[in-house]
């Protein structure tokens, strides 16, 4: 696995914890008749924290909730074309990249129930564009050289003492040396 697929793995993990969490924000009680209000406030809430589009359907797949607005409210979105979001509504969740035809460009889906004593209730889905997700992975992937770079360059000028603290083998005096 080179850097840039761990930088998207570690980037749909991330996805799949912060879809958790909006789910267990919604959960079943803002799904009820009355609850349009705060299940509007926890998505409009949710979806800068995420860094993206936040929508919730019922069991049934419709919309019930979108932090783009109300245009598309009771819309079916439980279809083949939103594979992720008919996944978490067989209670498991789910991640992809794919291509939206609806938006023209890639994304990246996150899908996860919500569920009640066992029940998937609905679903929260949370999407962003891939070019956005492809900058933190390119930002990720820095960081990760800069460790990598700064562990290097500390071993040159400490010696391998501290650089073994850090948990780096370190053979033949040299870190990297065999």
């Amino acid at each position: 696995m080179n850097l840039e697929q761990r930088a998207t793995l570690e980037l749909q993990t991330e996805a799949l914890i912060q879809a958790q969490g909006v789910a267990s924000a919604v959960g079943s009680e803002n799904l009820r008749p009355g609850a349009q209000e705060g299940l509007d406030a926890i998505v409009a809430e949710a979806a800068p924290q995420v860094d993206g589009r936040v929508i919730v359907v019922d069991e049934q797949g419709l919309l019930v909730a979108d932090s783009q607005g109300p245009q598309l409210l009771g819309s079916m979105y439980a279809r083949p074309s939103r594979p992720e979001i008919v996944t978490a509504l067989n209670g498991r969740p789910a991640t992809q990249i794919r291509y939206s035809t609806d938006l023209g460009m890639e994304l990246l889906t996150t899908a996860v129930p919500i569920q009640d004593e066992g029940q998937t209730v609905g679903a929260v889905r949370i999407t962003k564009p891939m070019a956005d997700v492809q900058r933190e992975t390119r930002r990720a992937t820095l960081g990760l050289i800069a460790i990598g770079v700064a562990v290097v360059i500390a071993q040159g000028m400490l010696g391998p003492g501290p650089v073994r603290a850090l948990g780096v083998p370190v053979r033949g005096g040299h870190a990297g040396t065999p």
